[in-house]
């Protein structure tokens, strides 16, 4: 799992933490390994709160195909997705409101099931640069 948190610190004391007009602060990025015998803290990044989280995916990544990944959605970059499709390594993250999905293909979703949607998507968008070239799964649950 990878995801981040911000603490806040005053202006005045951590000018060197500013990351806007009147707020300080600092990011924790940190990668935890989790198994079904234990949950450990296995890399961190500790950084002034402007860097964005997706800036630091690179340094938390191990590529491991036995492994599934899971990002919060602050560190959705598709073209490193792209580079983790291309080496076989399952992700899941959660989509931002604004994502450009163009879907492929659709399941339908079994009665009562929690799934409520089953997609074969790309995600980006070919005018900015940013589609994907291998395509994902995309299961919205209730």
């Amino acid at each position: 799992m990878i995801d981040s948190t911000t603490m806040s610190m005053s202006v005045s004391q951590y000018p060197w933490a500013t990351f806007r007009k009147t707020k300080a602060g600092i990011r924790l990025h940190l990668r935890v390994v989790v198994t079904k015998e234990l949950t450990l803290p296995d890399k961190g990044i500790l950084l002034s709160a402007k860097h964005a989280d997706r800036t630091q995916m690179g340094d938390l990544l191990d590529i491991d195909s036995d492994a599934i990944h899971l990002y919060d959605r602050g560190y959705i970059d598709y073209k490193p997705f792209d580079h983790l499709c291309l080496h076989d390594v399952r992700l899941i993250t959660r989509l931002k409101k604004n994502a450009q999905v163009e879907v492929l293909s659709e399941q339908i979703p079994h009665a009562g099931s929690p799934i409520v949607k089953d997609q074969e998507v790309f995600l980006g968008n070919a005018q900015n640069g940013t589609k994907m070239t291998h395509s994902l799964r995309l299961i919205e649950t209730q």
